[in-house]
């Protein structure tokens, strides 16, 4: 692969802070060199981004009564962040958008 551009590496700082996982753990994932992300977020000013302790609230759900049913879905999107929610009912949505709120 060649040599990425700012904007290829503004998608990368985007992402890895959504993912809430580590640099280090971002790039063994992605295949990039811990040193060269941070080197290449420093040079672009861009601030790192701490991971919080688990931000995620549990949900149980129960199994649709048909399987032929559709499976519900949501899109939920926080500032440049973007989750897709399946399976979930009313009260289960309710729930995860009041922990985020």
């Amino acid at each position: 692969m060649g040599r990425r551009s700012a904007e290829a590496w503004q998608e990368l700082f985007e992402a890895q802070a959504c993912s809430g996982m580590t640099v280090r753990e971002f790039c063994a994932k992605r295949g990039l060199c811990a040193r060269s992300f941070q080197r290449h977020r420093k040079e672009q000013g861009q601030e790192a981004v701490k991971v919080p302790a688990s931000p995620f609230v549990r949900i149980e759900t129960t199994p649709m009564s048909s399987p032929e049913a559709p499976v519900p879905r949501a899109r939920l999107r926080v500032g440049r962040c973007e989750w897709e929610l399946s399976g979930l009912g009313l009260d289960e949505l309710i729930h995860v958008m009041a922990a985020l709120a």
